[in-house]
Formats: C-alpha cells, sequence, structure tokens
C-alpha cells in the first residue's frame, strides 16, 4: 500500500499542470548556500556548455594538483569528499566501500583518486519530488553520486548520478576542453574523452516533512586519470496541489497503470528514483 500511494502521487505530480515548483537552487548566486570542497565552480556558457536553467550551472570535477582546476583549488582524494557528505564507508576491503549504494563499490573497483563534493539543505513541508538536472562530462571510469539524508528522521537515500558500469547511455562531443586542463601530452587519444552525456534529470521521491540535506559527488576511480567533470543545475522540489490531487489521480489512471507495470520490472534498490 505505502508503494501504491508513492506511484499515485508520483504519477499525479507528472500530469500536474497546477504543482507548486520550488527552484533550490541555480546557481544564480554563486556557491551562496551551499558547503563545497575541492574543484567546484559556477559557470555560464561560456564554458562550452549552457545551462538548462537560468545563466549558470556548477561543475564539480576531479582535477587535482597537477592539472588546471576551474576553480584554482584542486580535489582531494576520495576519502575527504565521502567523509565530507557524512557516506558510511567500510574498510574491512582495504578500500572505501560505499554502503547503501545500489550497486556498491567492489574492492575491485574502488575510488583512489580526487574527488570533489557540494552540500546544502533545504525543507520539505509535504510529499513532492526532488530533482536535479545533471551532466557527466568526460568518459573516463569515474563515479558521480548523490545522497539525500534527515538527521531527524535518520534516515539516508544514496544514488548513482552515473556509474560507468551500469551506465547504458551514449556520449556527443562538448566544447568545455577537459584534455587540455588535464596537462599530460603523454596520454594517447585524450581528444575523444572531450564528450558529453547531455543534460539528463534524475527525481526522488520524499514523502516526510522536515529538513533535508543534499550532497553530490565526483569521484575519480584512479588517481592520473583523464578528468571528469558533474555539471548540474536546475535543483528543485515540487509539490502537488492537495486540491487537484483526487481529480488529477483520476484523470491519470492510464499513466497510473503504466508505473506499476514497470515498478514491478524494476530494482528494489532504485525502488525511490526516478530517472
Amino acid at each position: 500500500m505505502d508503494l501504491l500511494k508513492k506511484i499515485v502521487a508520483g504519477a499525479v505530480l507528472s500530469c500536474s499542470t497546477s504543482a507548486q515548483a520550488g527552484l533550490i537552487s541555480g546557481f544564480e548566486n554563486g556557491l551562496q548556500g551551499w558547503d563545497h570542497l575541492g574543484d567546484v565552480s559556477v559557470q555560464n556558457a561560456a564554458s562550452g556548455l549552457a545551462p538548462t536553467q537560468g545563466l549558470h550551472s556548477v561543475f564539480l570535477s576531479t582535477l587535482g594538483a597537477n592539472e588546471r582546476p576551474f576553480s584554482g583549488v584542486a580535489s582531494p582524494l576520495a576519502d575527504r569528499a565521502r567523509d565530507f557528505l557524512g557516506i558510511e564507508t567500510d574498510y574491512r576491503y582495504g578500500d572505501p566501500y560505499m554502503v547503501g549504494f545500489p550497486d556498491a563499490m567492489s574492492a575491485s573497483y574502488a575510488m583512489y583518486g580526487e574527488s570533489a563534493a557540494i552540500k546544502t539543505q533545504f525543507v520539505v513541508n509535504g510529499p513532492g519530488f526532488l530533482s536535479f538536472d545533471w551532466n557527466r562530462l568526460g568518459t573516463d571510469g569515474d563515479n558521480a553520486y548523490f545522497t539525500i539524508w534527515n538527521d531527524d528522521l535518520g534516515s539516508r537515500i544514496n544514488g548513482w548520478v552515473l556509474n560507468p558500469r551500469t551506465y547504458t547511455g551514449g556520449y556527443v562531443f562538448n566544447d568545455v576542453g577537459l584534455c587540455g586542463r588535464a596537462q599530460r601530452p603523454h596520454v594517447d587519444g585524450c581528444a575523444p574523452y572531450d564528450r558529453q552525456t547531455g543534460w539528463q534529470t534524475i527525481s526522488v521521491w520524499i514523502d516526510q516533512p522536515g529538513t533535508y540535506h543534499l550532497g553530490f559527488g565526483m569521484n575519480e576511480a584512479a588517481e592520473w586519470t583523464v578528468p571528469t567533470v558533474l555539471a548540474l543545475d536546475n535543483i528543485r522540489f515540487d509539490v502537488p496541489e492537495p486540491s487537484s490531487t483526487a481529480l488529477l489521480a483520476l484523470g491519470c489512471l492510464p499513466l497510473l497503470m503504466g508505473c506499476l507495470a514497470r515498478r514491478r520490472r524494476a530494482r528494489p534498490a532504485l525502488s525511490r528514483i526516478v530517472e
């Protein structure tokens, strides 16, 4: 029954033309309201990547001290970012093991290299979707992830923005020019890494009111590999109008039936994430 309620609410929001849309951040005021670690920078279209909302987006990169970080601040090693975001690790495997992720990191795929991270907090007054636009620049084997937690409820949702082992989408060219920032002329065939996934959106259903924290990380899989960037924009929380919920749910019945069919095929670990 709880799952059915979540699917109904999701269908209602998908159909709604009168949802309360609240922009958490479009980075139009820079990094105001965000704590950040490593190479985190606010960019505009002059970077080679156009934002999806407003004039700005944010870049989280794996550019280290021997490279040319966008912000001029080098990204530290991976464990610093996970500590910064409060993500549990398990060192029994000899490497940081990311607990609670849908496709957890194995010891053979540990994250050793640089990592950047940002975090902020937002208030939820009623059930709705937290959504964000993302774009991954670079085709190296690096990981982008997010985490949402509520200290009062003792809850946390971890999820991949992009995990190269499970990503099935393609890449297209971009003009940001990561290879030039790597400053490694000895790296053969660097140019093919100047690619992007293109802007995409992930939404996460949150059903309990309270103050939540939101964090993002871009993590290098190994030291001295080609750098990557996680671009973010249009971070928002959308709440359906209570007065229209019943009528919208009735009108969205065909969509609801489709959602139910898809949910039966979905992996349980991703049951709260809509991509």
